[in-house]
């Protein structure tokens, strides 16, 4: 069980990665997709990444997520929107999926799972000279009890630095690994959905009081380390 996972889930957080949607945007047009491309979206939450790339490039669009409430918002927007995207229930580090995929895209993913297996697994799904796109927090100054606060809060195993990102992906067989850190795609980025850009919520019905105090506890965590626990995007290739 992890609270904040369920948190994302209940308020049905769209966009919620550093960044949102904007950097989503900026990192796919450097890509070469096209309407032959296999893309899979791990840890795909209610489906607005998923969405835009199918109603942007006309591409293969598979979505995993292990909630299953995050799935079944997923599907309802599938209904809404008549795009023909796959989404299914799925544990990042053993999923059974036996398709190859060209570009697999992670959003503040992997550093909830095992990550040594997870990296493992997307890196088995890749095709030879496929890409994964890795949107995740990453230690830039914090102390040992700041990290274990944070850690504790989201229920994560480890918030790793920057090198230590890259040297995981490079043992799990990835070369090329490029770390970048995008500046104005944060700062363009805005809780207003009506243009599509930002933090969106599809909201459960009757959520427990508790789970808006974790929201509460989230943004008090993004004000106070804000300077210590950043993210970074890893372009990593098989």
């Amino acid at each position: 069980m992890n609270v904040y996972l369920d948190f994302l889930a209940l308020f049905g957080i769209g966009g919620a990665h550093p960044g949102g949607l904007n950097l989503t945007r900026e990192l796919l047009q450097k890509e070469k997709i096209t309407t032959n491309t296999r893309l899979l979206d791990v840890g795909c939450g209610t489906g607005q990444t998923a969405e835009y790339i199918m109603s942007k490039y006309g591409c293969h669009v598979t979505g995993i997520d292990n909630h299953p409430i995050m799935i079944n918002k997923a599907n309802k927007r599938k209904v809404l929107s008549g795009l023909p995207i796959t989404y299914q229930i799925g544990n990042i580090e053993k999923l059974n999926l036996h398709n190859k995929y060209d570009l697999i895209i992670a959003e503040s993913v992997l550093s909830f799972t095992d990550i040594k297996l997870s990296v493992s697994e997307l890196y088995r799904l890749l095709e030879p000279g496929g890409i994964l796109l890795a949107i995740e927090m990453t230690d830039v100054g914090l102390k040992e009890d700041e990290k274990n606060y944070i850690k504790d809060f989201y229920g994560v195993h480890e918030i790793s630095q920057e090198t230590e990102w890259i040297e995981l992906f490079e043992r799990s067989g990835f070369n090329n690994v490029v770390s970048t850190f995008n500046y104005r795609s944060l700062k363009q980025t805005t809780s207003n959905v009506d243009d599509n850009t930002g933090t969106e919520f599809q909201l459960s019905p009757n959520i427990p009081e508790e789970f808006f105090k974790v929201l509460e506890q989230h943004e008090q965590i993004n004000s106070l380390y804000k300077n210590k626990l950043g993210f970074r995007v890893y372009r990593c290739v098989k």
